[in-house]
């Protein structure tokens, strides 16, 4: 059976941050909405979509998804997405 892992105390520090939008986590992120995008569809970024279209994600959520790729080996650092399962029919 899988269990979520424990978060890190110092996680649980930091006050949650709603952020709607992708200028908005890009910013939060220091980085283009472009980058955002590939991070969304190559990586599995956490980031959602408001039911009026708009790209929506926690702070906490970007932390987490952070901390686990900063802790992956750097061999294993490639896209979590199969490159075959992109490939159009």
């Amino acid at each position: 059976m899988y269990s979520l892992p424990t978060p890190d105390p110092e996680v649980l520090k930091v006050p949650v941050v709603f952020l709607v939008g992708q200028a908005q986590i890009a910013e939060f992120c220091h980085v283009s909405e472009r980058t955002i995008s590939r991070w969304v569809l190559n990586y599995s970024f956490p980031q959602g979509m408001l039911p009026n279209g708009d790209a929506c994600a926690s702070s906490a959520d970007i932390s987490l998804w952070a901390r686990a790729r900063m802790h992956q080996p750097k061999k294993t650092m490639k896209p979590l997405v199969d490159e075959e399962s992109k490939a159009v029919a």
